[in-house]
């Protein structure tokens, strides 16, 4: 029953998830197809747009099946694919550094649920970081101790942003908080403008 549970749960975020990025791609063609003729609707802007959110759920994808795949996902694998992601995201990014540090005392593991919602916060931490951010440097910390704790830190010099205000069409930390909550973790999101952003994902 457990397991039927943990399938239902990842089939409904392939359709929530998955369902919703495809249906963007889908409608940018389309405006795309409409507006060929238009400077700005036709241009390489937009292409670049579906191209990137295509990349974006191919990548999604990956990770879903991955994870369906398992019974229990340890941390320090776990850890090896969010590495090997923010590399891939940052590969792009003129002048940008990755620094990663590692303090895993003792393996835990995670459920295939519990291991999709943390591989999606931080997902959404290092895409806002290479993205959104204008970092040159982003470092992560991945670490796990004897009793079972364990936190993941995404940390950039970029820009900053005000945690207060509501930014319109924007729900990626209202996502990150909701899967956290899900998966009983804390998640801390501090950022000031001018001064970077830490997010610091945790289980204690």
């Amino acid at each position: 029953k457990a397991r039927e549970e943990e399938r239902s749960r990842i089939a409904a975020e392939l359709h929530d998830n998955i369902g919703t990025q495809l249906g963007f791609i889908s409608r940018k063609i389309d405006m795309f197809r409409s507006g060929l003729n238009d400077a700005k609707m036709g241009s390489p802007i937009m292409l670049d747009e579906i191209n990137i959110a295509s990349r974006r759920t191919i990548a999604d994808l990956r990770e879903t099946i991955w994870t369906l795949k398992k019974e229990k996902v340890a941390f320090s694998q776990l850890a090896d694919r969010l590495k090997v992601y923010a590399k891939k995201q940052l590969e792009d990014v003129e002048k940008a550094k990755l620094e990663i540090v590692e303090d895993i005392l003792h393996d835990v593991t995670l459920s295939p649920v519990d291991s999709l919602n943390v591989f999606r916060i931080i997902q959404e931490a290092v895409y806002n970081a290479a993205v959104h951010s204008g970092a040159n440097l982003v470092s992560m910390k991945f670490k796990a101790l004897e009793k079972g704790e364990w936190s993941i830190e995404v940390h950039d010099n970029g820009i900053g942003f005000d945690t207060s205000l509501d930014y319109e069409n924007h729900y990626g930390l209202e996502n990150m908080k909701q899967r956290a909550s899900e998966s009983g973790l804390k998640i801390n999101i501090d950022s000031e403008k001018a001064t970077g952003t830490v997010i610091i994902l945790s289980f204690n």
